[in-house]
This record gives C-alpha cells, structure tokens and sequence, in this order.
C-alpha cells in the first residue's frame, strides 16, 4: 500500500501543480482527468493505511453514516454543489477557496445530519426509495433494532436471577450498558427457567 501512495502522489503533486496555476482550463482537461485519479489514489491509500493505525476507530465513527446513507448523501451533494456553484458563480471563480469551503461544509452538514437520521433509522431515505423501486414492493422504513438486556424485559412469574449468567454476558456484550436508548421493532421473550 505504501508503493502505490508514493507512486500516487508523485503523479498528483505535479499534475494539482499544474491544475492549480490555470483553473480556468481545469476540469476537463487530461491534466485534471489525471490529476483527480492520482489524487483519488492518495486518498484511498492514506485511508487504508490509517485503517492500520489506532485512529481506525474514529474513522468509523465518522464514516459510517456516511456509508450507510451513501446514495442519499451522493445525489445531495450534488444538488448542493450545484445550487453553490450558482449562488457563489464558481464557473467563473479565478480561485478553489470557494469550491473547497463549499465542498467542506456539504460534507459537515451531511455528516451531522446522517448521524441525526440514523439515530431513527437504518437507512437513508433515497437507499429506501431505491430498494422500493427494485423490489417492487413497499415495506415500513425500518428502525434500528436493538437487543433489550434483562433489566429492559419484564418476565413473567421470574426474577431477573433466572437468567443464566452466560446469556447476561451475551447481552451486555452485544448490548452494552452505556450505549443510548434506541427505538425496538421486535421484543422476544424468553421461556421461564425451572
């Protein structure tokens, strides 16, 4: 992984050097076309290096609703782009600051409103809508489901001791203690112990 981002980079720094002292021909020129594939090398080989590092956790954290709402997220992005693109007259902007600017702040926002989202649901609205239109048949927009622990469930005619030890273990192990109330779509109920 290391080879193919210093081979990445050393095509992206000259081509962006390039790209950057004409950013009125950039865009659909070779040297942007090749540009943006280096560039898109470097970043997907830092990322995968860093997947190796102890930051992994944090970047799961940040892109995984970002994932999860991928195809929302994509055509938002681009409508968002396009009306900035407009308000900000970047077709005629002599500098990237405003294009990168715009491009973080979508980014942020999407990334807040994807947790937000997520909280209520398991997918993005337009992944619903899509796997409607695939499928052919519309069902309820699912919500996050989550396993209650022994202290969430009453049991009938038995105390919270009638559980055996390995299945609390199970429970708090899939389930922690500390991870917030989430809505459930299915309850189970377990048989009483004798």
């Amino acid at each position: 992984m290391g080879v193919f981002f210093a081979v990445s980079a050393a095509i992206a720094i000259p081509t962006l050097i390039i790209q950057a002292r004409d950013i009125t021909s950039s865009g659909f020129s070779i040297v942007s076309t090749v540009a943006g594939l280096a560039l898109g090398g470097v970043y997907i080989s830092l990322v995968l290096l860093a997947l190796h590092t102890p930051i992994r956790g944090a970047l799961a954290a940040v892109f995984a609703p970002l994932g999860r709402m991928a195809l929302t997220n994509y055509i938002g992005a681009t409508i968002l782009m396009l009306i900035g693109g407009l308000i900000l007259d970047l077709p005629h902007s002599t500098s990237w600051t405003a294009t990168v600017l715009l491009a973080a702040g979508i980014l942020i926002i999407q990334e807040l409103l994807s947790a937000l989202w997520l909280r209520h649901y398991t997918q993005g609205p337009l992944g619903y809508l899509w796997r409607w239109v695939t499928w052919g048949s519309r069902s309820p927009l699912p919500y996050p489901f989550r396993i209650m622990t022994d202290t969430e469930v009453s049991y009938p005619s038995q105390s919270r001791s009638a559980l055996p030890r390995l299945s609390r273990a199970i429970l708090r192990f899939v389930n922690p203690p500390n991870r917030g109330k989430v809505r459930v779509s299915a309850v189970v109920k377990m048989p009483a112990v004798n």
